[in-house]
C-alpha cells in the first residue's frame, strides 16, 4: 500500500527550532538555499512494507526523522548522519517508535524529514556545507519516579508523577551549550515544555485528568542548533479505587 506521507527536505518544526527560525526571520525557502543541502528525487513511502525509496545525486550523509504533522511529536529518527552513496537507497521502517513500544501502522498524520548533505571526494563533509542540527541525535533517559507498582511490565501511576529526564554525558555539554528544550506529550497530545531546558530536569505530570489505563507518555529534547531526541514509556494510570461490593 502506496502512502501519502508528508515529505519534508530542510528540517522538523518543534519546539525550539521553530522558535529559532522565527527569530533569524528565515522562510523555510530561505534556510533550504543557505544549507546547501542536495536533495533526494524519487522519494516514496510504502507503509505496508515499511520501506522509504529515495534517490541520492552523490554520495551524502543521510538523516531520516519520523513525526507526527499538526503539532505532534518526533518519534523515531531511523538515519541518523549515515553514509548513503549515490543512486537509489531503501531504508527499512519497523513503523515502531524508538522505543519499540508503539505501533503506527495505523497513524494517518505521519510526517517525514529527509535531510542530505553531500561528501566530497575523500568522504568529508563539503566544507561549504552547514546544516541546522549537524550533531547526532542527543540521547538521554526517561524515568517515572516513585512507582512502586508493575502490570505486566508496565508502571502503574496515579495521581501527581515525576517524570525524569536527564542526559547522556556524552551529549551534557554540547547541548547545554547550543540550549535546548524539553516538550512532553501524552498520547501524541503536547501538555508542557520547558523552554531553557537543563540536566536533571523533572516534570509534574498530574493524572488526575486521565482515564484509566493505558497511556503513552513522549518526551522531545530539542537544541536550538536543530538536533532532536526522543523517548517514550507507557503507563498504565489508576486513579479510580475499586469499590468492594
Amino acid at each position: 500500500m502506496q502512502k501519502n506521507i508528508i515529505f519534508i527536505f530542510f528540517i522538523f518544526f518543534i519546539g525550539c527550532a521553530t522558535t529559532q527560525l522565527e527569530k533569524e526571520n528565515l522562510s523555510g525557502t530561505d534556510l533550504l538555499a543557505a544549507s546547501q543541502e542536495i536533495l533526494a528525487t524519487d522519494t516514496s513511502f510504502d507503509l505496508e512494507k515499511g520501506e522509504i525509496q529515495y534517490t541520492l545525486p552523490q554520495p551524502a550523509l543521510v538523516r531520516i526523522r519520523i513525526g507526527l504533522d499538526n503539532g505532534g511529536p518526533l518519534i523515531r529518527t531511523l538515519v541518523d548522519w549515515q553514509r548513503r552513496e549515490a543512486g537509489p537507497s531503501v531504508e527499512a521502517w519497523d513503523k515502531r517508535d524508538d522505543s519499540g513500544m508503539v505501533d503506527f501502522s495505523r497513524q494517518t498524520n505521519l510526517m517525514l524529514v529527509l535531510n542530505c548533505l553531500p561528501l566530497d571526494d575523500q568522504g568529508g563533509v563539503l566544507s561549504s556545507t552547514t546544516v541546522r542540527g549537524p550533531n547526532r541525535s542527543p540521547h538521554f533517559s526517561l524515568t517515572l519516579s516513585g512507582v512502586n507498582e508493575f502490570s505486566e511490565n508496565i508502571p502503574v501511576v496515579k495521581g501527581v508523577v515525576p517524570v525524569q529526564i536527564i542526559l547522556a554525558e556524552e551529549d551534557k555539554q554540547w547541548l547545554t551549550e547550543s540550549r535546548y528544550e524539553i516538550s512532553v506529550y501524552v498520547d501524541q497530545i503536547l501538555i508542557g515544555e520547558e523552554e531553557e531546558g537543563l540536566s536533571p530536569f523533572t516534570y509534574l505530570l498530574n493524572t488526575e485528568g486521565f482515564n484509566d489505563g493505558n497511556h503513552l507518555i513522549t518526551v522531545n529534547i530539542a537544541g536550538y542548533s536543530g538536533e532532536v531526541g526522543t523517548q517514550s514509556k507507557m503507563m498504565l494510570v489508576k486513579n479510580e479505587e475499586v469499590v468492594q461490593q
